[in-house]
């Protein structure tokens, strides 16, 4: 078991926080041995846009991209939507 925390001094909208949540999850993944892994968020937008492989030309597009470039690097990670019941 492990954590990790960081602090932004920035204004992010909350799928750009999200986003780099996510890929600090995965790097804090890889560094600790934790892999395979599965990555689950309730940020359905950002979920939608890493499993979709495309990279939108907007604020959140530089962060899908490092992820996506994890993922291939790895190619161990799934990443799934949470629903609340």
């Amino acid at each position: 078991m492990g954590c990790s925390t960081q602090v932004l001094e920035a204004c992010f909208s909350p799928q750009v926080a999200e986003a780099t949540a996510i890929f600090r999850g995965i790097v804090f993944a890889m560094d600790s041995g934790l892999v395979p892994a599965v990555i689950e968020s309730d940020a359905k937008t950002v979920v939608e846009l890493i499993n979709s492989g495309k990279v939108p030309l907007d604020d959140i597009g530089t962060i899908i991209a490092d992820i996506l470039r994890l993922g291939l690097i790895v190619l161990i990670f799934r990443f799934l939507l949470l629903i609340d019941p």
